[in-house]
């Protein structure tokens, strides 16, 4: 599943999220002006980077079924064919704390990687992961782009990425597609023995026709429980499984 902001009627990374989401990051960006931590964004050099992965392969080690990737090889060679990266940099005084990485395309920008901490030693109303949710919005409007991918995942969350992970995709706007490339058949076991969210649909590159949430809890719990709202331009259907 490959996820998608398109940007073509924004005039501002406002138009990309609910209003209480903006008044969240808006007044955590206003916190933040006052303490030790502030974001910035810079181009990804050799020395940002290998800070960025002592974080990152501390976040994935500690990680319930977290996959270390070679974060470093990888960009390098991107970078190396000419890709040009960026950093959404969290810096606790002159200390990295967080970051999201992200680089240029022709028409878009792509999420590649992010680690952030849960909370910070000053209270906010937005998560430092949803800052620069808002960020990479107004980066890529301001370069010029006409959308934000965040990445792609493996059909169906729960079996082979988190619920949460889509959800969080969701909430920041961004549309799943089936990806134009790598697609299979998603067989379910026939005994779901957890809960699973499915993106539906056969046609790469195309938006997926509907989520499928099986579970045995009730459709406004499982809303809750998974923050996940009825999607603009995707109908959910919560079905018991």
């Amino acid at each position: 599943i490959s996820w998608n902001v398109y940007l073509d009627d924004f005039e501002s990374a406002d138009d990309a999220f609910s209003s209480k989401r903006v008044t969240r990051v808006r007044k955590s960006l206003e916190n933040l002006k006052d303490s030790q931590y502030r974001f910035e964004q810079l181009e990804l050099t050799d020395d940002l980077l290998d800070q960025f992965v002592v974080l990152y392969d501390a976040f994935m080690t500690k990680k319930e079924g977290g996959v270390v990737y070679p974060v470093k090889e990888g960009i390098n060679a991107n970078q190396e064919k000419g890709r040009k990266y960026h950093m959404l940099a969290l810096w606790n005084g002159e200390v990295l704390e967080g970051g999201l990485i992200f680089s240029e395309r022709k028409s878009a920008i792509s999420v590649a990687y992010r680690v952030f901490p849960t909370s910070l030693d000053i209270a906010t109303t937005a998560s430092p992961a949803q800052i620069p949710e808002y960020m990479v919005v107004d980066a890529a409007l301001k370069m010029g782009k006409a959308r934000v991918n965040h990445g792609r995942d493996r059909n169906a969350y729960g079996i082979n990425a988190d619920i949460g992970l889509a959800s969080f995709k969701m909430r920041s706007g961004a549309i799943p597609h089936i990806s134009k490339n790598g697609n299979e058949i998603v067989d379910l076991p026939e005994t779901l023995d957890s809960d699973i969210l499915v993106c539906v649909g056969d046609e790469p590159g195309e938006i997926c026709d509907e989520l499928v949430l099986f579970t045995d809890l009730d459709e406004e719990e499982a809303l809750k429980k998974y923050q996940i709202s009825k999607y603009k331009g995707v109908p959910l259907r919560v079905k018991k499984r």
